[in-house]
């Protein structure tokens, strides 16, 4: 299920994860190897690819906004949703990125006979339908998916860039980033976004990409001289998109005034729910098995290097959170000593923390090759 707390009879809460035989898995792995030596993709795409991560995209938007804000300009941002766009990647037209990217023709006819006979059987519970063909769609988990999608995508990113339309960084121009199919448009104009929409509007309807409007979402980083401005409305796909106050980014929250609060606040939620669901699943546990639990679950803050604009209360109630939790585990009473309790059991307190996942995450960005 995508969203656990959403109906469990709606069909649409559901995503297909699709098994393979071994053979499968080992043909697979044999062809990877020699498609991925073709198959490369623009920079503004940052899924699947080596020492990248949903971090250094969300980084690379806020970092580009916070520019443009900081010379007086606001930017216009559109994230874009596509519906099962792995379930709808039409087989042929993708055969023929292949053939056009200098893939062997061998490789190509192979991945088109398999594609063709594939069959596919849907298990619920104990009950299995009987096989069914696929005509179209990459299976998700597949090891060759992930490069095929990318490419699927990519001359989209072509056309996106050839706009000549978005925000300069020097003498680059970026105008979206993507994260295999979560894509997200921006320009300095209103004008500009919607003639990015369009582009995006018309590469759908030439590679059967569906667009979800509602929960496409447009969100507007205004300066202070561009507050009392009316924007137009934007269309995707003929629909209009509503415009938003804050967005939820590859589970980073991003608000038209560019603070960290309400993500902040979204990881406090999550760190007392996995204390919690520690507290209450392992109350019988030794000590070091909690510890070794609370690393696992409670210290990977998301995208906490990425916290630069919030109030200092925001910080402190995570940082409150953080030590009770740790308390809750080790059963101290609040009172307690937070950084005498951290170091017995050999946990990194709340700003060491903070200071090993900024230095990591540092780390990351200049290992990265662009």
């Amino acid at each position: 299920m995508k969203d656990k707390a959403a109906k469990v009879s709606c069909l649409d809460n559901y995503r297909p994860i699709a098994l393979a035989s071994i053979l499968s898995k080992v043909l697979e792995r044999i062809l990877f190897d020699r498609v991925s030596v073709f198959i490369s993709s623009l920079d503004n795409q940052f899924g699947f690819k080596p020492k990248h991560g949903t971090d250094m995209c969300i980084y690379a938007l806020k970092e580009i906004v916070s520019l443009y804000r900081a010379k007086n300009s606001s930017v216009l941002m559109c994230f874009i949703d596509t519906s099962k766009a792995f379930d709808r990647v039409n087989h042929r037209k993708l055969f023929d990125k292949l053939k056009r990217r200098g893939v062997p023709q061998y490789i190509v006819r192979i991945l088109s006979y398999w594609y063709a006979h594939q069959n596919m059987q849907v298990k619920w519970g104990s009950s299995i339908s009987a096989p069914f063909g696929v005509s179209n769609g990459v299976r998700e988990g597949g090891i060759l998916s992930p490069i095929l999608f990318n490419l699927y995508v990519d001359d989209l990113s072509i056309q996106l860039r050839a706009c000549n339309i978005g925000c300069i960084l020097g003498k680059t121009l970026i105008n979206h980033l993507m994260y295999a199919d979560d894509l997200v448009v921006f320009s300095p104009s209103s004008a500009g976004l919607q003639d990015l929409l369009n582009v995006c509007t018309e590469y759908g309807v030439q590679y059967d990409i569906e667009y979800n409007a509602v929960k496409s979402a447009v969100l507007i980083c205004r300066t202070k001289q561009d507050k009392q401005l009316n924007f137009p409305l934007f269309k995707l796909a003929q629909k209009t998109l509503e415009i938003h106050k804050k967005v939820k980014y590859l589970g980073h929250f991003i608000t038209e005034q560019m603070n960290d609060d309400d993500d902040i606040y979204r990881q406090r939620c999550k760190l007392y729910v996995q204390v919690n669901n520690i507290a209450r699943k392992f109350s019988f546990c030794s000590l070091p098995v909690k510890v070794a639990l609370f690393k696992a679950y409670c210290t990977p803050l998301y995208t906490a290097p990425l916290w630069s604009s919030n109030k200092q209360r925001s910080m402190q109630k995570l940082h409150v959170a953080y030590n009770d939790a740790m308390r809750i585990l080790c059963r101290i009473p609040r009172r307690g000593s937070a950084s005498q309790m951290f170091v017995a059991v050999g946990v990194w307190t709340f700003k060491a923390l903070l200071r090993k996942l900024m230095f990591n995450f540092r780390e990351r960005l200049d290992q990265v090759t662009v």
